[in-house]
């Protein structure tokens, strides 16, 4: 199956792989989830420290979100652009992917629109759900990375994405889930994540700097939460490192 046919869907497939090692989040209690804002032309409606984010988030055409973070790299879920059979991949071609910056309420049909020309590297395993990809024609916009960010338990977060292959929105605020260190996985409530949001960036809420990667949820009942990659355990930094 192309990765274009699979990624509305393959959150909740990744989640059912990845949702029972986080015994961490086990015990998490039935929460009030927040309503996705849609964000404005120009980000007026959403926290200051967000708005200079939201050039620097896109829709990638398989279904999922996207962000540059510099140099023409583009970040996401693993799961949305590996095969189902493949757990890990190295400069491979993407070129028939492109991600749609700028995607917007009064915006419709984004600002930029940039070609994937590699999967630098891409992995979805119980471990780690992430991948990097080359664009071409990369947005101005970057986002800084919080590569040695270790999440605390309770640190409030945010999401931006593009749920539905729906115009950009704001998740609100979340809190990261007690043990989410201990077990080398983001894990957290409250914030919203529709299918689509896979590969969303997962934000400081103070500072605004990308800490991990949206990768899925975990719901029994109405007691749930969602998971990601922290960026300290991928490979950005020496890839952005000068050659």
């Amino acid at each position: 199956m192309a990765i274009r046919d699979r990624a509305l869907y393959c959150c909740f497939l990744v989640s059912v792989s990845f949702g029972f090692r986080f015994a961490v989040a086990k015990g998490a209690q039935a929460e009030t989830w927040n309503d996705p804002i849609p964000v404005d032309l120009k980000g007026t409606n959403i926290p200051s420290n967000l708005t200079a984010k939201i050039d620097a988030v896109g829709w990638l055409s398989n279904g999922c979100t996207a962000s540059h973070i510099g140099q023409g790299l583009a970040v996401t879920a693993g799961h949305c652009v590996l095969e189902e059979d493949q757990t890990e991949v190295a400069n491979a071609d993407c070129k028939e992917l492109t991600i749609k910056w700028g995607f917007r309420n009064g915006q419709q049909n984004g600002a930029l629109t940039s070609q994937c020309l590699e999967i630098l590297i891409a992995e979805a395993t119980d471990d780690r759900d992430f991948a990097i990809l080359k664009v071409n024609a990369a947005p101005a916009s970057a986002l800084a990375l919080g590569t040695k960010q270790l999440s605390k338990d309770g640190q409030m977060m945010s999401l931006l994405s593009h749920p539905m292959s729906e115009p950009l929105v704001w998740s609100q605020y979340c809190f990261v889930l007690p043990g989410s260190k201990e077990y080398g996985a983001l894990t957290y409530q409250r914030c919203f994540a529709d299918p689509g949001s896979s590969g969303a960036p997962i934000l400081n809420a103070t500072n605004g700097s990308l800490i991990g990667i949206h990768n899925g949820e975990e719901f029994e009942g109405n007691k749930g939460f969602l998971y990601g990659t922290f960026l300290y355990d991928t490979p950005i930094e020496t890839l952005l490192k000068p050659k």
